[in-house]
C-alpha cells in the first residue's frame, strides 16, 4: 500500500492542503544553530512531491520564528537598533548555513508551480521579514517571485486563520500600525520591550547559555540551577528598574518604551519566576463567540496544544526547531520530537486537520549535555568569572571618579 492510499483522504474530498511549520528558528550554523537540519526539512518536503497531490493547492506555511534572527548577530554583535543593513547582514549569515532549505523550498514550488506557494508569516524572531530587502533575497533564494508571499503577522484561507501566536504575548507583540520608526536617520524595525531586553541582556550571552535555551521545562532549569536562577533574576531585575529606565527617561530611544502592561508583566514574571512565554485566553474566548473561523493554527508557545468548540478548533503547532525535556530526579534529558500540521480543505471548509508528529534527525556531537547536574559546574564557573569582572568594572570606574574629584 502506497503512502497516499493509507495515509490522504480520498482526492476528491479536498482540493487544498495546507502544511504548517512554526518556529523552525534557523541560525547561522554551528552548535548554536537550533536547527542544523535543513537536509532532513528538504526530505521531508519531498514527500509531498508526490503526483497524488498535482493539481491540488498546496500551501507551506511557515508560521513564523523560521529564521532565527533575533539570535543572530551582526558584525559581532546584538544591536537593537534594526535597519534593512543590519537586517540582510543577519539573513545572509542564517541563509549561508542553511541552502538545503531554500532548496528544498524551490522543488515543493517547482513541482506544480501553479498549484504551490510558500507563505512566510513574521514571527517575534524573524521581524526581519518586514524589511522588503530581505524578502527579495528570499524569493531569489528560492527562486521564485509570485508564488512566495509576506503577509505580515497573520493569513487567512476561508475559515482557517494562521498566526504566530506573539501577538497574544505582551512581551513580544508588535504594534502592527507602526512597525518601523524613524531613528538617527534611519527606518528601524519598532521591535516591543521583550525583543529589547532579550538584545540588551540576555542574548549577548547566549554564547555560555545557549544549552539552556532548548531546556523545558523553564521552571525546573531554573530550580535545577539556582546560582544561574538568582544571577538571571538580578541581572533583568537591575536593567529594568535602573538601565531601561534610565534611557526611558533621558535618551531619544524609540524602542525604549514604558507601559502600564508592560510594568504589570514585568512584575508578575518576577513575582511567579514563570519563565516560559504565555498566550493570553483572548483566542480560545474568540473562538468560542464568533464562527468566522473554524481553526486556528498558532505557533510561540513551543508546546503542541488542541483545544475545540463544538467543530472550531485551535492547533498549537508545538515547535520545530530542537528541543529537550529534563526529567527525573538526575535532571536526565531526553528529546522531543518535531511537529507540525496538516489540514485539507474543500473550497473554504476545513475537512480534517492533525497534527503530524516526526522523527528527530541525527544531532550533532556535543550538542546537548546529558544532564544538567553535569552542566552546574560550567555554570558555576561562568557566573564566577562574570562577578569577578563585573567587579574589576566597578573598581576601575571609582578609580576614575576619585582621580577626576582630586584634580578638581
Amino acid at each position: 500500500m502506497s503512502f497516499s492510499e493509507r495515509y490522504l483522504p480520498k482526492k476528491e474530498d479536498f482540493d487544498r492542503l495546507i502544511l504548517c511549520f512554526s518556529d523552525i528558528e534557523m541560525g547561522s550554523g554551528g552548535i548554536m544553530d537550533d536547527f542544523p537540519h535543513s537536509d532532513f526539512f528538504a526530505e521531508l518536503l519531498d514527500k509531498y512531491n508526490d503526483s497524488y497531490f498535482l493539481g491540488t493547492h498546496v500551501d507551506l506555511v511557515f508560521n513564523g520564528d523560521t529564521f532565527d534572527l533575533l539570535k543572530t548577530d551582526f558584525q559581532g554583535k546584538y544591536p537593537r537598533h534594526i535597519d534593512k543593513t543590519v537586517a540582510l547582514g543577519k539573513f545572509f549569515k542564517v541563509a549561508a548555513a542553511h541552502p538545503q532549505f531554500f532548496e528544498g523550498v524551490r522543488k515543493f514550488l517547482e513541482f506544480d508551480q501553479k498549484n504551490r506557494r510558500a507563505i512566510f508569516i513574521t514571527g517575534n524572531h524573524d521581524f526581519e521579514l518586514l524589511f522588503p530587502e530581505v524578502q527579495r533575497v528570499i524569493r531569489s533564494a528560492c527562486g521564485f517571485e509570485n508564488e512566495i508571499l509576506f503577509p505580515g503577522l497573520s493569513y487567512e484561507f476561508g475559515k482557517v486563520r494562521v498566526e504566530h501566536g506573539s501577538q497574544h504575548d505582551t512581551m513580544f507583540a508588535l504594534d502592527e500600525q507602526h512597525p518601523f520608526v524613524e531613528y538617527d536617520g534611519k527606518k528601524i524595525l519598532n521591535i516591543p520591550w521583550g525583543s529589547v531586553a532579550l538584545l540588551d541582556v540576555i542574548i549577548p550571552l547566549k554564547d555560555h547559555f545557549f544549552h539552556l535555551d532548548r531546556l523545558k521545562p523553564k521552571d525546573k532549569v531554573l530550580e535545577a540551577l539556582p546560582e544561574f536562577k538568582e544571577w538571571l533574576v538580578s541581572r533583568l531585575w537591575n536593567y529594568y528598574t535602573k538601565d531601561y529606565l534610565k534611557d526611558f527617561l533621558h535618551s531619544s530611544d524609540p524602542l525604549k518604551k514604558v507601559k502600564w502592561s508592560m510594568l504589570k508583566e514585568v512584575i508578575r514574571r518576577f513575582y511567579t519566576l514563570h519563565a516560559d512565554v504565555s498566550i493570553n485566553m483572548s483566542m480560545k474566548e474568540e473562538l468560542e463567540k464568533s464562527d468566522q473561523f473554524s481553526l486556528y493554527l498558532i505557533g510561540h508557545q513551543h508546546e503542541t496544544g488542541w483545544w475545540s468548540f463544538g467543530n472550531r478548533k485551535i492547533i498549537q503547532t508545538g515547535c520545530f526547531r530542537n528541543e529537550f525535556m529534563i526529567e527525573g530526579p538526575d535532571h536526565e534529558i531526553s528529546r522531543i520530537n518535531k511537529n507540525y500540521v496538516e489540514v485539507f480543505m474543500k473550497g473554504e471548509r476545513v475537512v480534517r486537520s492533525r497534527i503530524e508528529e516526526v522523527d528527530n534527525p541525527p544531532l550533532p556531537e556535543n550538542y546537548v549535555p546529558m544532564n544538567v547536574s553535569e552542566y552546574r559546574e560550567v555554570i558555576r564557573n561562568l557566573l564566577k568569572s562574570f562577578s569577578e569582572e563585573q567587579q574589576k568594572n566597578s573598581e576601575s570606574k571609582q578609580r576614575k571618579n576619585t582621580e577626576v574629584e582630586s584634580t578638581l
